[in-house]
């Protein structure tokens, strides 16, 4: 019974792997309900079960630290909010606040949904960080992220290839840009982008340790390197050929004694194939009528260059506590009132994820959330450093994600949207989780035991 609770939470994280990217990338809200309401009860049990068991959940101390202040700020942003948004008659009223001289946010309604959201996520990377000291249990999250991934991209490129809607069983008014189940393809970039350096290291893992190509996982990384490719995003492909290259890089130093091996006669042939096939397909699956049109959009009148002007103009306003979570729509048109048309619509997100996050939390809740994220990332690059087992590439692919995501954060808003998030999440809760990996990977070194398989360590 006692292994039943234990395992319940764990398996509920692989299900809302799947669930997340297919229920349209929890872009909508009931879809974002739904992964809250079970992300939720994942992480409550997995409390129940350590106060069943009169045990300490195993989290990296400095990670729980970033996670209860975080908590502490957005809830108590919610508690002592200010003001209300009435969607009816589209204007904020004050409500009554615990501390009227305090910080406080804006929008009540909407800090609490973002704070709910929120505070599953940081459970998640708790969840994740105690889950990755068990090697059985980081296989796999590896094949289910594998799996989900692999699925969703090969689902986008069937639709371009018969030109189907979003999706057949759902009108939906998604326009061109759409990829899978994403409305919007920045969002479909960089969950593709998230998930393509684990598909790899898993097939390059299993690959030398078979000593063969794998029937399955190479097909699997074809596929999810077409789909960022097919993809119509261009930062989302820059991004894409970034961590292809580091991808390539780490690849030959994890084979250099091959390389080292091999005939030179039989290298400068290789080498020479992939020069000459490499621009051939850039050429032909990059979006090159895209980028044609790039110049020619870099001016003064570019509403990305205009929103980040106002957003610079938001952040004294937002102090060091912020407006509150999730209110950066419900205040961004009281900043572009004397702009007229020169940004049109309905901006939910500022498409530059760090100027959002000073504007909704602060200098001091951004701050934490750096150090949260950034710790997280230079942990995996840190502690696959000092691993010899599989689960190096695992650490290393992670920490690859994660540069990747943070790089497309700087142009769009990856980092707002529910399924990218929790993706994020589990990365950032395996990066915290390694340095249990390095004790674990020592310990089977000293035992004697194989520690080069993917079987028990990936």
């Amino acid at each position: 019974m006692l292994r039943l609770l234990t395992d319940a939470p764990r398996w509920l994280l692989l299900l809302n792997l799947i669930y997340a990217p297919w229920a349209f990338g929890c872009t909508r809200p009931w879809t974002i309900n739904v992964l809250n309401a079970l992300l939720g009860a994942a992480v409550a049990l997995w409390i129940v079960d350590y106060a069943v068991r009169r045990a300490r959940p195993r989290v990296q101390p400095v990670c729980a630290g970033c996670v209860v202040l975080l908590a502490l700020q957005g809830w108590w942003m919610c508690g002592n909010a200010h003001w209300l948004y009435d969607p009816e008659y589209f204007r904020i009223v004050p409500v009554e606040a615990w501390w009227k001289a305090g910080p406080g946010a804006i929008d009540q309604a909407v800090s609490f949904s973002m704070m709910v959201r929120v505070s599953a996520l940081l459970g998640v990377i708790c969840l994740v960080n105690d889950l990755s000291r068990h090697a059985q249990w980081r296989r796999r999250l590896w094949w289910t992220i594998t799996g989900a991934g692999t699925s969703v991209v090969l689902f986008g490129l069937v639709q371009r290839g018969v030109g189907a809607p979003l999706v057949p069983f759902e009108v939906v008014r998604a326009g061109h840009l759409y990829f899978a189940t994403y409305f919007y393809h920045g969002n479909a970039g960089a969950f593709i982008n998230l998930v393509l350096p684990l598909v790899v290291g898993l097939a390059a893992v299993v690959s030398r340790k078979d000593g063969r190509v794998h029937i399955v996982l190479v097909p699997c990384a074809v596929i999810c390197a077409a789909g960022a490719f097919t993809n119509a995003s261009r930062a989302a492909a820059l991004v894409t050929l970034l961590l292809l290259a580091a991808l390539a890089v780490w690849q030959c130093r994890v084979w250099r004694r091959e390389l080292r091996a091999m005939p030179r006669k039989a290298a400068a042939i290789y080498l020479a194939l992939a020069l000459v096939v490499l621009p051939v397909l850039l050429a032909a699956v990059l979006p090159v009528a895209r980028w044609a049109r790039l110049p020619g959009q870099m001016n003064a009148e570019n509403p990305r260059w205009i929103s980040t002007q106002v957003l610079l103009r938001m952040l004294p306003d937002a102090g060091a506590w912020g407006l509150g979570p999730g209110t950066f729509a419900v205040a961004f048109p009281s900043y572009t009132k004397e702009l007229g048309t020169s940004i049109r619509g309905i901006w939910r997100f500022a498409h530059e994820d760090y100027l959002q996050t000073l504007i909704e939390w602060g200098w001091a809740g951004a701050g934490i959330w750096a150090v949260l994220f950034f710790g997280g990332l230079m942990r995996c690059f840190y502690f696959c450093r000092r691993m010899r087992s599989g689960g190096r590439a695992l650490l290393f692919a992670s920490g690859l994600s994660l540069v990747g995501v943070a790089l497309h954060a700087l142009v769009d808003f990856p980092l707002q949207i529910a399924s990218l998030q929790l993706y994020t999440a589990v990365y950032l809760g395996l990066g915290w989780g390694s340095a249990a990996w390095v004790e674990e990977d020592g310990r089977r070194a000293g035992r004697g035991k194989d520690p080069g398989s993917v079987r028990r360590d990936a």
